[in-house]
């Protein structure tokens, strides 16, 4: 294949088809994941996934090509970009009328199916010798009917009294109860009563204690934000002797209402998985768009949904960036990443560039399968091995920028009408574009400005790229903490890479390093890199297996 070649522009062109993927799209046959280290299969277990990963690392691609094989799940797409300014009740309840509105339309079509064969049943009555057998069929689907017709009721109670009742409400209430004392047959009596009428499903109580407890909370809920408890003593005439009654002033905040509606919401959806026979999966992309100081109240809160439910009725997958994730509060250890969460890591280290190279022409040539474009054939586009090694540098490792680039080295080749093949000039010409690209899709942290970003970029430029005249350095892990929200800010906007968290240095003894990459954006000089600068090959060992390029660099920190 040559760089003229058919297949090669019918590649390059659905690049821009990967990049502009987004976790709302429709699927279809040529999504294709790599995935060698089995991710998928993970998140296709109902556990709760925290998938991390930088910009264009593949996380909306993961959780895309995961969904497309389920048959047995009722998957939730979300984007949470559209919500980052909300606050973090409302966001919760924007989250869970979602969830509630796809669990009502799978449940509507069960229904539908289930209408449908008991219609079909009764076609077959007038078979005599089988009546019988039909009159028990049609029993057993009659009753499943009836459990899917209250469990669609349930859930539109649910969705309104969320998005109708509590959405708007301030962010405390006060109300009052009414309290009535009572001799205990006769109260008795009336909690009975009361409990039949409030569930709205009539019957014994002993058909489906389920759905009962679960219409009383919302009813009870609905009395509450209504202001509708009233004492029988307001009744007047209908009191007798022996009672009295009082009032009781109640306030209530909205995260206690929305916490109080944990458990029907959990059983809700166990519910749901027991009559439809579908998990629940909500997949959150783009979970770092919302404030940091959101994400404890958020994720705790769909936690405590996915242990209240029964059966792996639901779970929660959410995206982020590395390290822009927050499941505690200060002091206050809840949830353990690795104890409670099934977390996947899809940023690569840069040390083993020859296993990263490979993976990333791999997920180039998955593109269009249907091409049949093998690794070889991509290989034999560059001009040599090195020119190959020096894209995936210039990528970071990440997937979407090498493809991007790719793309616009082939065009930069086409638009000279020669047959020639891509080399390290061609590389350099489309590092200036993608550094243009970084800047304008920097996303912050809460204690990180603009500013801070800025002061950081000149002070590497000035102590690496100028004073040593190199582009990678060592960062004392002893100050990593000090550092943490500025090191990560850098390395998510791709102007950092890891190349390997633990390294010693050859200049000073008994201590650790992180080794990073200074992006190759910073050293470039039209097509070329700047005269006599020492560009390190750290991916290099010597005889006894040692990165002398990477314990050699110079040590660089902040201070």
């Amino acid at each position: 294949m040559d760089i003229n070649s058919a297949n090669l522009a019918i590649l390059t062109g659905d690049i821009e088809k990967y990049r502009r993927r987004k976790i709302m799209d429709d699927l279809d046959d040529n999504i294709v994941y790599i995935d060698p280290l089995g991710y998928k299969s993970k998140i296709k277990v109902a556990n709760n996934n925290i998938i991390v990963g930088r910009r264009g690392s593949g996380k909306t691609t993961i959780m895309l090509a995961a969904y497309k094989d389920r048959i047995d799940c009722t998957i939730i797409k979300f984007d949470c970009q559209h919500i980052r300014n909300y606050d973090e009740n409302k966001i919760i309840i924007k989250l869970v009328s979602k969830v509630l509105s796809e669990v009502s339309n799978g449940a509507q079509i069960r229904k539908n199916e289930l209408s449908s064969k008991v219609k079909e049943i009764k076609k077959g009555f007038w078979e005599k010798p089988k009546a019988e057998l039909h009159l028990k069929e049609e029993q057993e689907e009659q009753e499943e009917l009836k459990e899917v017709d209250n469990i669609c009721e349930l859930i539109a109670d649910m969705y309104n009294l969320l998005v109708v009742d509590v959405y708007d409400l301030p962010e405390e209430i006060t109300y009052k109860r009414a309290t009535i004392q009572i001799d205990k047959h006769t109260k008795s009596k009336e909690s009975k009563s009361s409990i039949r009428k409030q569930s709205g499903l009539g019957g014994s109580l002993g058909v489906n204690a389920s759905y009962h407890n679960i219409g009383l909370k919302i009813n009870a809920m609905n009395n509450i934000l209504k202001e509708s408890v009233q004492s029988q003593n307001d009744k007047g005439e209908q009191n007798t002797k022996s009672e009295l009654s009082y009032e009781e002033v109640i306030k209530k905040s909205k995260s206690q209402i929305l916490d109080e509606l944990i458990e029907p919401i959990a059983e809700l959806l166990s519910m749901y998985r027991k009559i439809v026979k579908n998990e629940v999966s909500l997949y959150l992309d783009d979970f770092y768009q919302i404030n940091m100081d959101k994400h404890v109240r958020i994720i705790q809160y769909l936690h405590n949904i996915y242990k209240q439910s029964k059966n792996s009725a639901f779970c929660f997958k959410l995206c982020t960036l590395p390290n822009r994730i927050k499941i505690n509060k200060e002091n206050d250890i809840i949830l353990s990443i690795k104890d409670d969460f099934s977390e996947i890591l899809l940023d690569k280290d840069l040390i083993n560039i020859e296993g990263l190279k490979k993976y990333l022409i791999q997920i180039l040539c998955a593109l269009r399968k249907d091409l049949e474009i093998q690794p070889q054939d991509i290989e034999n586009l560059f001009s040599n091995e090195e020119s190959i090694l020096y894209l995936v540098i210039a990528s970071g490792g990440t997937p979407r920028d090498f493809l991007l680039m790719f793309r616009d080295m082939v065009d930069i080749v086409k638009a000279e009408n020669s047959n020639r093949r891509i080399g390290k000039a061609d590389i350099y010409s489309v590092v200036r574009a993608m550094r243009e690209d970084k800047d304008e899709n920097i996303e912050y942290d809460v204690n990180i400005t603009p500013e801070m970003i800025q002061d950081a970029l000149i002070k590497i430029n000035n102590d690496i790229i100028v004073g040593k005249n190199t582009n990678v350095f060592l960062f004392p892990n002893s100050k990593k903490d000090e550092y943490e929200l500025l090191l990560r800010n850098l390395v998510n906007a791709r102007y950092l890479h890891l190349i390997k968290e633990k390294v010693s240095s050859e200049n000073r003894k008994k201590e650790y390093f992180s080794a990073y990459l200074i992006d190759m954006s910073f050293y470039i000089s039209g097509k070329q890199i700047k005269r006599g600068f020492k560009f390190r090959p750290f991916w290099e060992k010597d005889n006894e297996s040692r990165y002398n390029e990477i314990a050699s660099a110079p040590i660089f920190s902040f201070d």
